[in-house]
């Protein structure tokens, strides 16, 4: 019961730092990127992205996005799962969570975890296409992926 007890401090512990993000950190662009303003909607995206390798030329970028707007006091993240296949030269995107964020202090005030989201195939003029390709570039940027030319 103790282990049980410390495993799920440690794992709330580390959850609650990941998630710590506020306001300046992406004015301040601490590891953020501002990526275009929609609807009175500024967006961010987080430098840092997750791959995960598939069979061959398949592979998953994971990436948050965050969006806020002007003088309020929350934001909103988004998890966003990009699916490239480089052999078919399609991607596929879905968000399976989005968080309210209070703005100030980056603590998560309501979780939304979907649990059936689903995939819409992205091409150039579809919203997340934009996104999907900046999270590929942070990749080959940061040496997770190589860039492949066909």
């Amino acid at each position: 019961m103790k282990k049980l007890a410390i495993l799920t401090l440690t794992f709330v512990t580390l959850m609650s730092s990941a998630q710590a993000v506020n306001i300046g950190d992406l004015e301040n662009a601490r590891g953020y990127s501002y990526m275009y303003r929609m609807n009175g909607q500024q967006y961010y995206a987080d430098n840092h992205v997750i791959v995960r390798a598939g069979e061959g030329n398949n592979y998953e970028i994971i990436a948050k996005t965050y969006s806020h707007q002007g003088a309020m006091y929350y934001m909103t993240e988004y998890i966003n799962h990009y699916y490239f296949n480089q052999d078919e030269d399609t991607i596929y995107w879905t968000q399976d969570e989005i968080n309210l964020i209070d703005a100030r202090t980056g603590q998560i005030l309501r979780r939304n975890i979907k649990k059936n989201p689903k995939l819409k195939e992205l091409k150039l003029d579809t919203y997340g296409y934009m996104q999907a390709i900046y999270s590929k570039n942070m990749a080959i940027a940061a040496g997770q992926l190589k860039e492949v030319s066909h």
